[in-house]
């Protein structure tokens, strides 16, 4: 692995990783504004739109790491780790007020499990099926090998 493909992975992490806090910032916003909550404790309504926002936001970050570095899985797995390592503070410290106990945990699995598919989608090429799409050891698509 040369410099260069180092770089192109760590500008992907980084990509991929705005784009899923963007999107959680603009949707949680949304939400927010839809279920008239404010500055009051989160409404089940509320609650299921964040997590269906996380759902998004993950899946487009790990998109947009697998499009930014194509030949590369490294970024998109760099890129689940860091989701799932920041959440932990989350999880362990028990949710915020209002929020249920399954909230902060589902967070984090769904953006590190969000991301992976995310990556995995975008690497597979139009029209493979996901058992046969993806790369292969030296990055190129499998469909390209000839399969």
């Amino acid at each position: 692995m040369d410099l260069k493909s180092i770089a192109r992975g760590v500008l992907a992490v980084l990509a991929g990783f705005l784009t899923m806090a963007v999107l959680v910032l603009v949707l949680s916003w949304l939400a927010a504004l839809v279920t008239g909550v404010d500055d009051g404790p989160p409404t089940t309504v509320y609650l299921i739109l964040n997590v269906l926002a996380a759902v998004m936001a993950a899946l487009a970050g790990g998109w947009v790491t697998a499009l930014v570095a194509p030949r590369a899985e490294w970024p998109v797995w760099a890129l689940v780790t860091m989701v799932v390592v920041l959440g932990i503070p989350g999880v362990v410290g028990g949710p915020a007020p209002g929020q249920p106990i399954w909230y902060p945990i589902s967070i984090v699995l769904i953006g590190g499990i969000g991301a992976a598919l995310g990556g995995l989608l975008q690497s597979r090429g139009p029209g493979e099926p996901l058992a046969e799409g993806g790369r292969t050891t030296d990055g190129a698509r499998a469909s390209e090998e000839g399969r």
